[in-house]
């Protein structure tokens, strides 16, 4: 009998091969490669075809390959685990920045833990990811609460949209109760306010500060912590008995703007 990993890993090699075949007939990046691979598996495995691209020689090997796929048949937290694998190669291939880069597993396993701990007694759960990039911390949050048989509504908010599209994906895939909203979070939300609210927060400055002139974070003078603002923002989309869990940079607290954190 295949082990677990063996069977990630088996799937990961296969799917790795089909997305470089598909990269280097379109001349493309890894990532949109990517992207588009799991794209034609989730489309029954029919192959896109534009322009003529890629060529007919290519389309029949991808259709082998998308042929011998196994990824629908694995478990959903395997199926994470495939298509995070395949994201983190495109990172070495592609020289992702930092700030695109996914929540590790080990970092989720922290979180569902605290979840488990604070929202224990509630069998309906409702969460909000503010900044839910390729979707693994959210994802990975929502197998293990699954495990538990809790019944889960979750929302997903990011403004970048090739990360978007990998969290849909992956949520396809996986065949989670997952909304995702391409949006700047610190605008008005277009979901209701929830149980819980988690986010591995970006580092850096936000850049509009008219949006943020009625927030406690922000600062006097220059643009706002979009960190801070971030926080301040999950807490308005909390519920009154609400809970927020976030990823934030060492040191958040030793700058002297923290103390806005804490009123």
């Amino acid at each position: 009998m295949i082990g677990k990993m063996e069977k990630i890993q088996k799937e990961y090699s296969l799917l790795e091969g089909a997305v470089k075949e598909l990269q280097k007939n379109l001349q493309t990046t890894y990532l949109d490669a990517l992207i588009e691979t799991l794209e034609n598996i989730l489309d029954n495995n029919q192959v896109h075809v534009e322009d003529d691209k890629p060529d007919k020689k290519t389309v029949a090997k991808l259709k082998e390959l998308y042929a011998n796929s196994n990824i629908k048949n694995l478990e959903a937290d395997e199926k994470r685990q495939v298509i995070q694998l395949l994201i983190l190669k495109s990172y070495s291939e592609d020289k992702i920045q930092a700030n695109h880069q996914m929540t590790p597993d080990s970092i989720g396993m922290i979180v569902s833990y605290l979840i488990e701990l604070f929202a224990d007694s509630k069998k309906v759960l409702t969460i909000t990811d503010i900044c839910v990039g390729t979707g693994n911390l959210l994802t990975d949050i929502y197998n293990n609460l699954d495990k538990q048989n809790k019944n889960i509504q979750a929302y997903g908010i990011d403004n970048d949209d090739t990360l978007l599209a990998l969290a849909s994906i992956s949520t396809q895939f996986q065949k989670q109760n997952i909304e995702l909203y391409h949006q700047d979070a610190i605008e008005e939300l277009l979901i209701p306010k929830t149980d819980l609210v988690v986010g591995d927060l970006p580092v850096g400055y936000y850049p509009i500060d008219d949006k943020v002139s009625d927030y406690i974070t922000k600062n006097n003078d220059g643009h706002s912590y979009a960190h801070y603002i971030l926080i301040e923002k999950s807490i308005r989309q909390l519920k009154e008995d609400g809970i927020g869990i976030f990823i934030v940079p060492r040191g958040i607290f030793e700058v002297k703007e923290s103390v806005k954190l804490l009123k």
